[in-house]
């Protein structure tokens, strides 16, 4: 379980296999990665996945068939690499 707070724009890691609501798209498995799209009034999460496409837009916040609403106990922060840290300093400044 998680207690991170997600916001739009974070990238995640999906922490476990998930079986999508359309069998015949398979299932999303566990170390995919993702941005946060979207985040319902329900508290479910809305990720779009690179490298799935049997989802949905999340409501018109990602690019069809790439978004997924999920638990946030399934999903945790990917660490920002030494660049986008770099980056968002510089951009601070």
């Amino acid at each position: 379980m998680t207690d991170e707070v997600f916001k739009i724009g974070d990238n995640v890691i999906l922490l476990q296999t998930l079986y999508t609501p359309n069998f015949s798209y398979g299932k999303i498995k566990k170390g995919s990665v993702g941005t946060v799209c979207r985040i319902a009034k329900t508290g479910a999460i809305g990720v779009s996945f690179f490298n799935y496409t049997g989802g949905h837009d999340c409501n018109n916040s990602c690019k069809d068939g790439t978004g997924l609403y999920i638990n946030s106990t399934v999903i945790k922060k990917q660490p920002k690499s030494i660049e986008q840290e770099f980056k968002e300093l510089y951009e601070m400044t």
